[in-house]
């Protein structure tokens, strides 16, 4: 095995341990991963909105 594929094997095993880490945390913490969830909810609610306004303006029109 290369020095590359271990590095390779070594990212996948930890991006592994965290998914089961993040997976454990949102049973025991549901109220803080709805609201975490809500705040990006909303932040790309603005961005879309923002996006759009900007686009409008490029055009003249709003509808």
């Amino acid at each position: 095995m290369t020095e590359q594929e271990a590095l390779e094997v070594a990212r996948k095993q930890i991006r592994a341990e965290n998914a089961a880490y993040m997976r454990e945390w949102r049973k025991r913490n549901p109220e803080k991963d709805r609201a975490i969830r809500n705040r990006y909810r909303e932040k790309l609610k603005a961005k879309r909105k923002e996006g759009k306004s900007k686009a409008c303006e490029a055009v003249s029109q709003c509808g």
